[in-house]
């Protein structure tokens, strides 16, 4: 069967040399948040970067940046720089960064309640505790044995 294959060749240029790749992005990103934009300089950002997964390493770095914010813009700020580490390790670190930012902004403004600063994101309680201070951690497992 593999002799059917062989017929036609098509050489495709990488993902950031073809023309339409800004229209890929936002096709892509209206597919994963139809709510969501992305301004120019994020795409350009974008661009920078090899792909060597092409589409499909785009959607996932897409989706992960639409987890990370709840601004419903994209921008160059979000997109790590394609020379510090891989791609995948960056978007890993930045996503841990501005979840924990995000958890211990959440957790000043319900005045350090646990329980609704967990509800608001939607994650689990231990998740809080591990993105607070170890010095919170210790406050809170102190005020709950008084």
């Amino acid at each position: 069967m593999l002799y059917r294959l062989g017929i036609e060749e098509i050489a495709l240029p990488p993902l950031p040399a073809r023309a339409d790749f800004p229209a890929i992005v936002q096709e892509l990103l209206h597919g994963i948040a139809p709510e969501w934009q992305i301004d120019d300089d994020a795409v350009a950002a974008l661009r920078r970067h090899a792909w060597p997964g092409n589409i499909r390493e785009l959607k996932a770095v897409l989706t992960r940046l639409t987890l990370i914010e709840a601004t419903g813009t994209i921008n160059a700020f979000m997109v790590p720089e394609p020379g510090a580490g891989s791609a995948e390790q960056a978007h890993e670190c930045s996503l841990r960064a501005v979840a924990t930012d995000r958890i211990r902004a959440v957790h000043g403004e319900t005045a350090g309640n646990i329980s609704e600063t967990a509800r608001r994101p939607g994650v689990s309680r231990n998740t809080v505790y591990r993105a607070l201070p170890p010095d919170l951690c210790q406050r809170h497992a102190a005020a709950l044995t008084e």
